[in-house]
């Protein structure tokens, strides 16, 4: 693929550069990057960079994020939802496109799962739109590793310029100790307007 409107950020130091691919990502630009030197953390993952190449995002290409939940941030879900995907730029829309999730058993299972208690991705916060659902019974509860894969809706209406976090609908979790791992495939895309 070419690269047609395109700009190379460089900095004096890896913390100064993540500042400026910072930027450059909530501008919903799409980041290359030419690994060399360590740097600090950004989002979610340990990036190396010596310098980084950002496009606009004119197409909407596809992001693949990889987190983990610990057990506390999943025990306190409903009070404190979890940023999957930072807000883009006005103008634009983070579309999800499938999710695995991966509850990594830690040898204490969940408990207090009512009914109606369930995984949501949503827009923005706890309160914003919901772009999919998993069913929290027979999965965080689970005594065992498990697997839930996530197909988000193929007619998306997503929320502009807003955040997708992971929340916990109705209450908290009792107690448990699995960490929860998430892979999630999205694209940022700009609005017509």
């Amino acid at each position: 693929m070419a690269l047609s409107n395109y700009e190379i950020l460089k900095a004096n130091s890896p913390e100064a550069l993540a500042t400026l691919v910072a930027a450059a990502l909530t501008a919903g630009k799409v980041l290359y990057g030419a690994p060399s030197v360590e740097g600090p953390t950004i989002g979610y993952t340990k990036t190396t960079y010596a310098q980084a190449v950002v496009e606009d995002d004119e197409a909407g290409s596809a992001v693949t994020e990889v987190i983990t939940i610990t057990s506390s941030q999943l025990l306190a879900l409903n009070t404190t939802p979890i940023s999957i995907v930072p807000a883009p730029a006005s103008g634009y829309a983070i579309v999800p496109v499938s999710a695995v999730l991966f509850l990594d058993y830690a040898g204490v299972a969940y408990d207090g799962i009512a009914g109606g208690e369930d995984l949501v991705f949503r827009y923005t916060d706890g309160s914003g739109a919901i772009a999919a659902t998993i069913e929290a019974t027979g999965f965080l509860d689970a005594s065992a590793d498990a697997h839930r894969v996530v197909t988000f809706a193929s007619l998306a209406v997503p929320t502009p310029a807003a955040a997708l976090v992971l929340h916990m609908t109705s209450g908290n979790i009792a107690t448990g100790t699995s960490p929860l791992k998430l892979k999630l495939n999205y694209k940022r895309v700009p609005l017509l307007t």
